[in-house]
């Protein structure tokens, strides 16, 4: 377990326990969804005792600082009006499997994506390029025959 000082407004932190953290953490995990924004610190502040593992966990897949994890998840429990300003929307909640292979699959695909940008570019100039120059010879090749039969 380890203690997270978080900061909230007022009426956020007041109404905040570990207790009720620590389950709201697990049932998150348990059936994964998306969270609302975050509203934002406040002068408030609060501590509580969580599992370190549960709230990174939450935390790295919203990719987002714990704090704003632990405020965004007990905004929702306790139904507190947020502010509108500068709020990103939710994230959908991860599953465990996910969290494990996020750096991974983060690592293997930003080169398949530019591989794939890539191809489709291919895809698409290719056949332009050969089409131009079909029209090209056909063009050639129609005006050569013009000249010759003028010619003779």
């Amino acid at each position: 377990m380890t203690t997270f000082t978080l900061r909230a407004s007022e009426a956020l932190t007041g109404r905040l326990s570990s207790a009720e953290m620590r389950s709201w953490l697990e049932d998150f995990l348990r059936q994964p969804h998306t969270l609302p924004p975050d509203p934002g610190s406040g002068s408030g502040r609060v501590s509580m005792t969580l599992p370190g593992s549960a709230v990174s966990t939450v935390a790295a897949y919203c990719r987002c600082e714990v704090s704003s994890a632990l405020r965004r998840i007990a905004v929702e429990r306790l139904g507190t009006p947020r502010s509108t300003s500068g709020q990103l929307p939710g994230v959908p909640a991860p599953t465990a499997r996910m969290i494990e292979s996020e750096t991974a699959w983060d690592r293997a695909a930003a080169p398949q994506d530019s591989l794939s940008q890539a191809g489709a570019m291919a895809a698409v100039l290719i056949p332009t390029f050969l089409w131009i120059l079909i029209i090209a010879a056909c063009f050639f090749f129609n005006s050569r025959k013009r000249k010759m039969s003028r010619a003779a």
